[in-house]
């Protein structure tokens, strides 16, 4: 009995269709050709915009690469990333001036005068070794007006003049807010030197953010120092940068049919969308509005923002409601709502959707060209450990895995776009286990009658 259901259920089995099958490109709406070049193990791209606006599905699980041979490679989604960098920004040329003399490193012998010019304030310092003397005694040292700056000064940089001797030394840096009292705040080396046409300049001097109004910069010896022609102040800020950088979609909103001060911004994709910069049409216009979002039509809307937008002109100047920052969202539909009929548009406004779009890690497994296939309605997302792999690739080489960069080529149809419909696939393993749940009900009842007429055969032949 159980031989015969085993049997029953193995031949049903084996006439229904190969669920399992490997994805072929005329399974998918789009591709796009990735010509590489070298001879890298891995190679990545930035999902472009036609790509989001294709998929159907926002996990981008419809999305496969595959070699010259149409066979699918592993590949990998990767997010967006962000990097803080640290950057040197100019702030102001500062004042100096020269002192001249045996005296001008001895504290308090320092006269100051101060006159005003149309580009700022001008300090002349005079020694008192100076008075009645002309200034032609060697310069020993520097003193700079750092100014009340309400950004701090991080480093000097030394201009040297043009012409002049090569050097190689060491400067030291005073701080004083009184031009008596002198504090040592730092030392730095600096050079300038010339070898067959070659040019080394060291004249960056590191500062620990002094709050003192001057500083004296002298050579230990005195020495007379190199010419000087100008001396900037260096402030770092910190910036984060993201990579790959935003990309922008312009789209103008329509009023929603039936609902009062609504439009819809349709984005027929879905991008996922950081960014909302909203553009009212008329000048001198505010409202108070709500911006949500919805993946289909039919979806529940979620409400992402709620503020002020307006469109403000004065004396010439335009003044605007500054964009919007969400989460990340993969909406394909985008609803400004206005609060109150006192504030209400008598146009659409414009929207500038801004996202970063993710990227794309493939395995050049095979030969190429490779392409770039997209846009399925019944495709589930591939479970390939490729992420594990470049992680674990990385921390054996001890070093970044170098991963190539590849640009799509134009679009184009595969499958064509009826592939983007979904289609219900008949349920074969449904319909064949209840098949033999029946048939095994059947021989049951079958094998359960013929025992019950062999018994009662028996009993008719045999009477007590």
């Amino acid at each position: 009995m159980r031989v015969l259901l085993a049997a029953l259920a193995g031949l049903l089995l084996s006439w229904a269709p190969a669920n399992a099958a490997e994805p072929a490109m005329d399974m998918f709406a789009f591709g796009a050709k990735l010509d590489v070049t070298g001879q890298q193990a891995f190679y990545q791209l930035e999902l472009p915009l036609d790509l989001y606006q294709a998929v159907t599905r926002r996990d981008l699980g419809d999305i496969r690469v595959f070699n010259a041979a149409g066979q699918v490679v592993p590949h990998a989604l990767r997010r967006p990333e962000q990097t803080s960098v640290r950057k040197d920004v100019v702030t102001s040329e500062l004042p100096f001036f020269p002192l001249r003399g045996e005296t001008a490193m001895n504290d308090g012998d320092l006269a100051i005068q101060v006159a005003r010019n149309p580009q700022g304030t001008i300090i002349e310092v005079r020694t008192s070794e100076q008075k009645g003397s002309a200034a032609t005694e060697p310069v020993r040292a520097y003193l700079v007006d750092a100014g009340t700056k309400t950004r701090p000064i991080d480093a000097l940089e030394l201009v040297w003049a043009e012409q002049g001797t090569d050097f190689l030394g060491e400067v030291q840096i005073e701080t004083s807010n009184d031009l008596n009292a002198w504090r040592p705040l730092t030392s730095a080396a600096v050079a300038r030197l010339s070898y067959q046409g070659y040019r080394l300049d060291r004249s960056r001097i590191e500062l620990s953010r002094p709050h003192a109004r001057y500083l004296r910069i002298s050579w230990p010896g005195n020495r007379p120092p190199a010419d000087v022609s100008s001396i900037i102040a260096l402030a770092r800020q910190n910036y984060t940068t993201s990579h790959p950088q935003r990309r922008w979609l312009k789209v103008n909103a329509l009023p929603v049919a039936g609902q009062s001060q609504s439009f819809l911004a349709d984005l027929e994709g879905f991008p996922p969308v950081d960014t909302i910069q909203i553009h009212l049409a008329e000048s001198n216009s505010m409202a108070a509005a709500r911006l949500s979002s919805s993946a289909s039509m039919t979806a529940p809307q979620q409400e992402h923002w709620r503020g002020l937008v307006y469109n403000l002109q004065a004396d010439g100047q335009s003044v605007s409601n500054p964009a919007v920052t969400v989460p990340p969202t993969m909406s394909r539909y985008w609803t400004l709502t206005i609060d109150g009929s006192e504030s209400a548009l008598r146009s659409a406004p414009r929207f500038e959707f801004g996202w970063q779009p993710a990227r794309l890690v493939f395995l050049a497994q095979g030969e190429g060209p490779f392409l770039l296939a997209y846009g399925s309605g019944n495709m589930e997302p591939p479970g390939f450990p490729l992420e594990k792999l470049l992680q674990q690739t990385a921390a054996s080489t001890e070093n970044d895995l170098a991963v190539a960069k590849v640009e799509p080529g134009p679009r184009f149809l595969l499958g064509g776009k009826s592939k983007l419909l979904s289609t219900t696939p008949f349920p074969w393993k449904t319909w064949l286990l209840w098949t033999v749940l029946a048939t095994g009900v059947l021989l049951i009842g079958w094998m359960s009658l013929r025992l019950y007429r062999q018994l009662h055969d028996q009993e008719q032949s045999h009477p007590d």
